[in-house]
């Protein structure tokens, strides 16, 4: 279990250290906590109820995904016409999803996800381009 925890603190890291380097609010702290606690939850999913008769894994891991959502929308927020923080609620997500998968034993899939995550989060400002949008036509960059 603790190799569990242990690999989804390194893989958040790698995560979370780009955003940090990229000046994003959610750095390596919260993706780590993120990851610590999700992982948690998905072994206390998988092991914590093996007392009982009647075990749905299932319902913590739906409760996990909630509380990530909720946490993630908390990142959101609009400034005049932009919208702000919507990378880093993704990225709280991925790494939710991450600690969950770690706290599973499903290693593979964890480390493919970790690397593909980060990848593209450091690949992802090339598309970052300025198009208008069609409802700024006429009416000034303000009305937006």
């Amino acid at each position: 279990m603790t190799i569990k925890i242990l690999a989804s603190i390194i893989f958040a890291t790698i995560i979370g250290y780009e955003r940090h380097r990229s000046y994003k609010e959610a750095g390596v702290r919260t993706h780590v906590l993120v990851a610590i606690s999700t992982c948690i939850l998905m072994i206390i999913s998988k092991y914590g109820f093996a007392d009982t008769e009647k075990i749905d894994a299932s319902r913590v891991a739906a409760g996990v995904v909630s509380g990530i959502s909720f946490l993630g929308a908390g990142i959101i927020f609009q400034r005049r016409s932009r919208i702000e923080g919507l990378t880093n609620a993704a990225g709280i997500f991925a790494t939710g999803a991450i600690g969950m998968c770690f706290g599973t034993g499903m290693y593979y899939l964890s480390i493919c996800a970790s690397i593909l995550t980060f990848l593209f989060i450091l690949i992802s400002p090339i598309f970052n381009y300025n198009i208008p949008h069609k409802c700024c036509e006429g009416f000034g960059s303000h009305a937006c």
